[in-house]
C-alpha cells in the first residue's frame, strides 16, 4: 500500500461505484440474489448508519459500515473490489469500523454475518464462529455468523 488510501463517509454518488465493488465480488463471495438488497441498503440505510467508503488513486475501490441492533454492533456490507483483494485494504477497513466502534463507545459485543470465505479473515481479528448456515446466502455460499468478545487495536 505505498499510495494514500483515504477513508471516507458514503455518499449517494458513490452508489454505483459501490454496486462495481460488489460485482466484482460476486459469484465467490456474494450470491447474484444479493445484489439488489445491497442496492436498497444503499438506497435507504448506508446515508443513515456510518457507512465509508475507501479511495485509493481516485477510485473508490471498498466499502463498508458499521450498525448498532438491539445492543450489539454489527460489520455490516464490508468489501473490496477483488482487485485490490491481499493488499491490506480490507485490514485496514475492518481495523477503521471496529475503532470506530470502540471509539463511539457503541455496544462492546462485535457480530459479523460473513461466508466461510471470508470468515478466517475476520478470525485474525479475534472474530470467532456462532454459528454456521450451510448455503445461508445462497447456494455454495454459507452464512457464518461471527461474535468478537473483545475490542482491541
Amino acid at each position: 500500500m505505498t499510495e494514500t488510501i483515504k477513508i471516507r463517509p458514503y455518499t449517494a454518488q458513490d452508489k454505483s461505484d459501490c454496486l462495481a465493488v460488489f460485482q466484482s465480488n460476486a459469484a465467490v463471495y456474494f450470491d447474484a440474489s444479493e445484489y439488489e438488497e445491497f442496492a436498497a441498503f444503499l438506497d435507504s440505510f448506508a446515508l443513515q448508519v456510518p457507512y465509508y467508503v475507501v479511495i485509493k488513486a481516485g477510485q473508490l475501490i471498498g466499502c463498508g459500515g458499521v450498525s448498532d441492533v438491539q445492543g450489539v454492533s454489527y460489520l455490516c456490507w464490508g468489501m473490496v473490489h477483488r482487485a485490490h483483494h491481499g493488499t491490506g485494504v480490507g485490514s485496514l477497513l475492518a481495523q477503521y469500523r471496529l475503532d470506530l466502534i470502540r471509539d463511539q463507545q457503541c455496544s462492546p459485543r462485535v457480530q459479523i454475518e460473513t461466508s466461510q470465505h471470508t470468515q478466517g479473515f475476520y478470525a485474525r481479528f479475534g472474530f470467532e464462529i456462532t454459528e454456521v448456515v450451510r448455503n445461508g446466502f445462497g447456494e455454495g455460499i454459507d452464512r457464518v455468523t461471527m461474535v468478537l468478545a473483545e475490542l482491541r487495536r
